[in-house]
């Protein structure tokens, strides 16, 4: 089969457009809907060709899918941002989900037939909803991510362009706006019929005749994000379009030398970035900028503190126009849509990109309040024919620093000796925001950085907690008093600052005094140096402490657990000369073992 490039120069305004699409043997002759995608691939759906392919921007073949007995004259064709094609597949009563794969597609998965009889044309994406027409049965089945579906009736089947107005004889078209209403192309009664999402008749426009909101066997219908509807006006070799109500606002294709024009305009698809593509019936896809296009928008800082801290103070924001336009910026309220700061308005604005701030001051110059606020951009041609998509963007004022609440530290005296006791601080605590913490050692006089750990992320939502495992020098830290630096700061610049005193300890207790009387002694009873007898003091307080009998070689271990006694400031232990079992040990010689561990868990010994 022979491909070649064909390439068609269409007129739009004074703005020349060179329009590229692949030649098949056929053409585009059969092609009756078109889609593009995220990177400006377009996908032609061939309704006698049975197929649907996608090409690159320069024409380039990516991928094809179908062929006689793979699909059957399909009529509908959406897609959404990730990759999934939906296709209807009129001739085998089915609709069809799709992959894009990049060199290939591949099939998901039929979607279940939601009556035995049904005829499946027109589709579009609304959302995760997929709203399919069914013309044989004169309904709108929405189906859900999960193959579960409803339905709304779109008035009574009717047998020819007569009769009552809200009968439809054929239904090529549909689309649907934000709010889940429905709008019918009636083909055959030459009209546009909008239903509510539970299926009323809303609004029903349109006659048979060549003047403005007339139409002959119309096919196609499609709306923007302005909320303006473009019917293809089959008949009458036209695009018109006309606001939400109904209202006239131009043709696209009448004029040759100003519009580029249409023959039998049968498909129509808008894409992000700004331009109508409408099938013909000569095998053409005709490109129309309809909107000036808003793209690259950046926004730096969208939560901030106009506090005048230096952290964060504006707001800013960038973006890229394709045409030279008279840009709109505001904050407005999200709920009471009252305008809280004019940043532009209507200023003439060259194409390329430009860069904007908000110091977080109303029209009146005092500052805006705490809370969120919605962005616009907008901009409209410099002839007015054109005007953007909407661009509305959330950002947030917030100049209260986080709170720290619940706060604790376990063990306020440590000895970072890596005994397995008391040898870090854990810090734990719960916080009003999300934003970032660092914990910082200082020193109790003069808040001298001893040590520093990274900085963390931290939610509102759990309660978190910071580990120092007493320092990350090798020669740790001297004994003394520090501070734990809790440094607070959240998505908007804002910080706080909070401290727990805690001790180092890593100097083991001493024992002093250390006096023994009758260091030979015999334990036989007879009142004369029966026992031996050891006094001592202990340079501090001591959660335990311990004396033992020991052989002479540290092979014999512990012979006898000793019993110490306070008096006053000093302890006693006193040794009969018998081991566990009560006996008196043989002639021999013994050492006595002292051990202390004060409350960081550090050990004390002395023999």
């Amino acid at each position: 089969m022979r491909k070649g490039i064909v390439q068609r120069a269409i007129r739009v305004g004074s703005i020349i457009i060179l329009l590229q699409f692949l030649c098949m043997a056929i053409c585009y002759a059969t092609t009756i809907k078109t889609a593009t995608g995220n990177n400006g691939e377009m996908y032609y759906l061939e309704a006698d060709n049975q197929r649907i392919v996608k090409i690159d921007k320069t024409g380039k073949l990516l991928a094809s899918y179908g062929g006689k007995g793979a699909l059957s004259y399909p009529q509908g064709l959406a897609l959404d941002g990730s990759g999934n094609i939906f296709i209807a597949d009129t001739g085998n009563k089915r609709v069809i989900h799709l992959k894009d794969e990049g060199a290939s597609f591949q099939v998901i998965k039929t979607l279940p037939k939601p009556t035995e009889n049904w005829q499946p044309t027109a589709l579009d994406l609304n959302g995760l909803a997929l709203y399919i027409t069914d013309s044989l049965n004169q309904k709108v089945w929405i189906f859900k991510p999960d193959d579960s579906y409803s339905q709304i009736g779109i008035g009574t089947k009717g047998v020819s362009a007569l009769g009552a107005s809200n009968k439809i004889y054929k239904n090529y078209g549909m689309a649907t706006d934000l709010s889940g209403n429905v709008y019918i192309i009636n083909t055959f009664q030459n009209s546009v019929q909008k239903y509510s999402p539970q299926g009323r008749l809303i609004m029903d426009y349109g006659v048979r005749g060549r003047g403005e909101v007339c139409f002959i066997y119309p096919k196609d219908i499609v709306i923007d994000l302005n909320d303006n509807m473009y019917i293809a006006d089959t008949g009458n070799d036209r695009v018109q379009k006309t606001d939400k109500m109904g209202r006239f606002k131009g043709f696209y294709g009448v004029d040759e030398n100003k519009n580029g024009k249409i023959f039998r305009p049968c498909g129509l698809n808008i894409s992000n970035d700004g331009y109508l593509y409408v099938t013909s019936g000569k095998g053409e896809v005709l490109k129309y900028k309809i909107a000036v296009n808003l793209s690259e928008i950046r926004l730096i800082n969208p939560i901030f503190s106009p506090n005048g801290d230096g952290r964060k103070d504006a707001l800013s924001f960038a973006f890229k126009m394709d045409e030279p336009a008279k840009v709109t910026c505001r904050v407005i309220d999200p709920l009471s849509r009252v305008e809280i700061r004019n940043i532009l308005s209507g200023v003439n604005m060259s194409a390329g990109e430009h860069r904007l701030a908000w110091d977080g001051k109303k029209n009146n110059g005092e500052n805006a309040p705490d809370g969120e606020y919605l962005l616009t951009i907008s901009a409209i041609s410099n002839d007015g024919a054109r005007e953007s998509f909407p661009s509305r963007h959330r950002i947030t004022i917030d100049t209260a620093p986080p709170t720290a609440y619940g706060l604790a530290l376990i063990d306020t005296l440590i000895s970072p000796d890596n005994n397995g006791f008391r040898d870090n601080i854990r810090l734990s605590y719960r916080t009003s925001e999300d934003g970032y913490s660092v914990i910082q050692i200082v020193s109790a006089v003069g808040e001298k950085i001893i040590d520093s750990l990274p900085v963390k992320a931290i939610s509102k939502e759990v309660v978190n907690e910071d580990i120092w495992p007493g320092s990350r020098e090798a020669s740790g830290v001297p004994d003394g008093r520090y501070k734990c630096k809790l440094l607070l700061k959240d998505e908007a610049g804002n910080e706080a600052e909070y401290y727990q005193e805690f001790d180092v300890d890593l100097t083991p207790p001493v024992f002093n005094s250390l006096i023994t009387s009758n260091l030979s002694f015999s334990p036989n009873g007879d009142g004369k140096k029966d026992s031996v007898n050891i006094s001592f003091e202990v340079s501090e307080y001591v959660n335990c402490l311990s004396g033992e009998v020991i052989g002479a070689s540290d092979a014999d271990g512990t012979l006898k657990m000793l019993s110490i006694e306070a008096s006053g400031s000093q302890y006693v232990a006193i040794w009969d000369g018998t081991g566990k079992n009560g006996i008196v040990l043989p002639d021999n010689s013994y050492r006595l073992k002292l051990t202390a561990q004060d409350r960081a868990g550090n050990y004390g010994v002395a023999f």
